[in-house]
């Protein structure tokens, strides 16, 4: 009988999706996962195994276990915030990325005023926020910085709150609230509607992490980039696959891009005002299954079209004509989101034409074919 390779993870959180993911990958490749600490919370004194998968620990006795167990075989850190032990490789989600994709959707709804909200400093919100904030920068854009520093104890839940509900209330209007992560993101959606804030008119909100237990949860849905932690997972499982089978570890970090931006109605409202443009997007909505007709909708805005075009460039950044294919598109994957609709269907609905220039468009902006967008969700 082979011999199976003795694995311990040890995280100082626990994403469900992480677990699922490393259950799949020991089943599938004969590991023996120690996992009884997660249940009991007791550490596993005297345990000797084959290998590691960590990410940085809250406790200070779970940090001293790491310590002293590391040295002792090949370990993976599976997370960007880095515990002070000695790691074989290290294995994160792109947090930059994600502050991007966030600067990207808010500036596609029209939005020009933005603000970052943390009250978790560190590595992982100071990537978010470089990518969030270099991205509005190309665009001519900064945003302020809401960063809540508690001194921790007793009442400190209902002092950030308060702090947190004082400070939005104080934001000029309408605006973006970027926040480090989806616990953070719902509790700006709480504070904003006990303040009589709109979400998202007034202010439009997004997390990280599509953590469903925060975003689907919320009184607001939260619109949130999924950073893949299934995929970061499965990655660090292979990579110590391979270190405990004697190959060198890599020579840096191993990245693992977002998945993508799963839009909710925390951030679906535009952040427009012009009329005119109001009157194109109206017409362009109830239109999506025509052919697309520049003279016509710049005959309901009253401009010429060389004007729609520029307004829409200048309050959107982008064209009517790339308005139009983004509703297209998100009518599409809610009705996949709500069903399996016929693609003759979703075809007419969307007024993509044809399945094939349906396929073609999904290709070139999700990566895959609508069927399989909706299987990855």
């Amino acid at each position: 009988m082979k011999i199976k390779r003795r694995v311990l993870v040890l995280l100082g959180w626990h994403d469900p999706r992480t677990l699922l993911a490393l259950a799949r990958h020991a089943r599938q490749f004969g590991w023996l996962l120690e996992t009884r600490h997660f249940f009991d919370d007791a550490l596993p004194a005297g345990w000797s195994g084959d290998g590691m998968l960590v990410s940085d620990p809250r406790r200070m006795d779970v940090l001293r276990f790491m310590k002293s167990q590391a040295p002792r075989q090949p370990t993976v850190l599976i997370e960007r915030n880095r515990p002070r032990i000695k790691i074989t490789a290290h294995v994160h989600e792109d947090n930059v990325a994600a502050g991007r994709m966030a600067a990207e959707h808010l500036l596609a709804m029209g939005h020009r005023r933005f603000v970052w909200w943390t009250s978790a400093p560190g590595v992982v919100a100071a990537e978010r926020l470089s990518g969030f904030r270099d991205t509005l920068a190309r665009h001519g854009c900064d945003c302020l910085t809401l960063e809540y520093r508690g001194k921790g104890g007793k009442g400190e839940w209902m002092r950030r709150r308060k702090w947190l509900a004082k400070h939005l209330a104080a934001l000029e209007k309408p605006v973006a609230l970027f926040a480090m992560d989806d616990q953070l993101a719902a509790e700006a959606v709480e504070m904003s509607i006990e303040c009589g804030i709109n979400v998202p008119r007034d202010l439009a909100v997004v997390g990280v992490g599509n953590i469903e237990l925060a975003s689907e949860t919320s009184p607001v849905p939260i619109t949130s980039i999924d950073n893949a932690p299934d995929a970061v997972a499965i990655a660090g499982a292979m990579l110590l696959d391979r270190l405990m089978a004697g190959a060198k570890p890599p020579t840096s970090s191993v990245v693992i891009p977002p998945l993508g931006l799963v839009v909710r109605q925390s951030s679906e409202a535009l952040a427009v005002t012009h009329p005119a443009l109001l009157r194109g997007i109206d017409h362009l909505r109830i239109s999506l299954e025509k052919p697309f007709d520049m003279e016509q909708l710049a005959a309901i805005m009253g401009m010429s079209a060389r004007s729609v075009y520029h307004l829409y460039r200048s309050e959107l950044r982008c064209t009517p004509a790339d308005f139009l294919l983004r509703e297209r598109m998100s009518k599409a994957k809610i009705m996949l989101g709500n069903g399996s609709p016929q693609i003759k269907d979703l075809v007419s609905a969307c007024g993509f034409g044809t399945s094939r220039t349906m396929n073609r468009i999904f290709l070139r902006h999700e990566g895959c074919c609508p069927r399989d967008w909706k299987s990855l969700r």
